[in-house]
């Protein structure tokens, strides 16, 4: 949080056995949700401040890439809401972006690069947290925004994703 006084826009590294807080570095306005890749070579840092996934090379906690998340071009402003790490390649993310509080869509990043084939609004507003699994080509959906507690799988393509299916109130009560 940008509140804090001696940590303020910092991912900060912290010692498990101790608690004791090791070192930091700023990476930007309003840091939020992070992911680590499966080799831990990398960890992303989404910005809720800016339209911005900041990549941290783990090794020596250094930034490594800013990712924008808009399209070149584009005059709507998104904010990455979730993102995961592709199962075994550490420079590519599934993300997906909101407006407001709903998700709009979701996209394959490729070392910073966004993919041309997304998932639209139409069903992406039915995914609002997603996962890697063990399978590199698949990611899971889940919504948690909605009463329809959907879970989705979509596949990871050579030019971004495919959304293939959709299961309705798998988890209710």
């Amino acid at each position: 949080s940008s509140t804090d006084m001696n940590y303020g826009n910092q991912l900060i590294v912290i010692n498990p056995h101790s608690g004791v807080i090791e070192s930091g570095i700023f990476v930007g306005s309003e840091p939020g949700e992070i992911a680590i890749s499966s080799n831990n070579e990398y960890v992303y840092v989404i910005l809720k401040g800016s339209p911005k996934i900041i990549r941290v090379k783990t090794e020596t906690l250094s930034i490594d890439k800013q990712i924008l998340i808009n399209r070149p071009g584009s005059t709507d402003i998104y904010y990455a809401k979730h993102m995961a790490v592709v199962t075994g390649s550490p420079k590519d993310i599934v993300v997906s972006r909101s407006e407001g509080s709903y998700v709009q869509d979701v996209f394959l990043i490729k070392d910073g690069v966004l993919q041309p084939d997304s998932i639209g609004y139409f069903p992406a507003y039915k995914i609002s947290v997603l996962l890697m699994g063990s399978v590199p080509d698949k990611v899971f959906g889940y919504n948690d925004e909605s009463t329809g507690y959907d879970f989705s799988t979509i596949k990871i393509t050579p030019t971004g994703l495919d959304y293939l299916t959709s299961y309705s109130n798998v988890v209710s009560g």
